[in-house]
């Protein structure tokens, strides 16, 4: 029989239960060797208060994945293609979270997080761009280089609403974030208080 989501969620995260997965997985481990990365998290949230347009320790990373998207679904047409670029980027630590939950890995969902948000900041630039066009491209096919965001919102009648959902990316990249920090900070917490 199946959990309910609820079930499911304090089956793996709820301290309260000496049972879970959360519990079971923080037991002798070291808080302090993994709180580099939530410091990481730290500094990039921080950083990006002050300007989330800044490259980071992701962007290339990001770039290789968005234009690998691109040439994974060149086959599926236009629209699709110049869709996957972005897509692809954000789904890659969403994935990454799915293979680090699986591996029990609590510590690494913060930091896809923080991955997940650096790729927002990028969309989020990318798609305000798209009425202006005035960001350099990069392209791995050979002609000229296609402003996806310019072609997907142009192609769906919505250039003028460029700017709101630019934002929207923002807001969600800054709750991503923020989310990264608070969960890597709440991870070594229990995993400090476990291994007293």
């Amino acid at each position: 029989m199946d959990m309910a989501p609820r079930e499911f969620l304090l089956s793996w995260f709820s301290t309260a239960r000496p049972d879970s997965e959360l519990n079971e997985w923080v037991k002798g481990r070291s808080w302090l060797a993994r709180l580099p990365l939530v410091l990481i998290s730290a500094y990039y949230f921080v950083s990006w208060c002050g300007d989330n347009l800044q490259g980071n320790w992701f962007s290339g990373l990001n770039i290789g994945i968005h234009e690998g998207s691109h040439l994974v679904t060149a086959a599926f047409g236009q629209f699709i293609c110049a869709a996957a670029g972005s897509v692809g980027q954000c789904l890659a630590p969403v994935i990454a979270a799915v293979v680090l939950l699986r591996q029990r890995d609590f510590t690494g969902l913060g930091f896809c997080l923080t991955w997940l948000a650096s790729n927002l900041f990028y969309v989020a630039l990318y798609v305000a761009d798209a009425p202006f066009q005035n960001l350099p491209l990069v392209t791995v096919s050979r002609g000229e280089a296609l402003h996806d965001w310019a072609y997907l919102l142009g192609d769906l009648g919505m250039l003028g609403a460029a700017g709101f959902f630019a934002g929207c990316l923002r807001l969600a990249g800054y709750a991503c974030a923020l989310g990264g920090v608070l969960w890597g900070a709440w991870v070594l917490y229990v995993m400090a208080r476990a291994n007293r």
